[in-house]
């Protein structure tokens, strides 16, 4: 088996019961590794989310004065 194409999806707790989905899918390259590219597109949604979520903390706070 060859793999042509990855995808991985994270779930993040938004609170009050929320989720936020967050996926991201890529098409390999001739004699990519299909791991170290897992690893890279989780890296995508992690550094996305870290930046988003310092985002919405300060929202948070913003709101409860």
């Amino acid at each position: 088996m060859k793999p042509q194409a990855i995808a991985i999806t994270r779930k993040f707790n938004l609170g009050n019961y929320q989720t936020m989905d967050i996926t991201v899918q890529a098409s390999l390259n001739e004699g990519e590794d299909p791991v170290q590219a897992l690893h890279a597109l989780e890296k995508l949604i992690m550094d996305y989310w870290e930046g988003r979520a310092s985002s919405l903390i300060s929202k948070q706070i913003g709101e409860k004065k």
